[in-house]
């Protein structure tokens, strides 16, 4: 009884935040690896471009996956308008990709 008194509603982000955010962890884990790459003796700079860790997500998986996975809603006309919702290209991609530079150690 005591719990149920006490219990209040949580804030928490907007849906194009939890985006923003869910984007920028994504970016945080690449860069990692790519960190853990170069710590093992993995020169990224000398592989050919097409051996390179860099991975492609189109915003319109991105929202599938985070908003609508699992639900009646998850077919491409629903993504769609979610995406047109959040303010982003369905088409557009977001790139996780190396460039030559000297990797930042956390």
């Amino acid at each position: 009884m005591w719990c149920a008194q006490m219990r209040k509603e949580i804030v928490s982000h907007s849906e194009k935040d939890i985006l923003s955010g869910c984007i920028g962890l994504m970016s945080e884990v690449y860069q990692r690896m790519i960190n853990y790459l170069d710590f093992i003796g993995v020169d990224l700079n000398e592989l050919p471009e097409e051996e390179r860790p860099d991975f492609y997500f189109s915003y319109f998986e991105i929202v599938q996956e985070l908003f609508l996975m699992k639900t009646t809603h998850s077919g491409g006309t629903s993504t769609m308008e979610k995406c047109m919702e959040l303010g982003v290209d369905c088409g557009e991609n977001v790139e996780f990709k190396h460039n030559e530079y000297e990797p930042d150690y956390y």
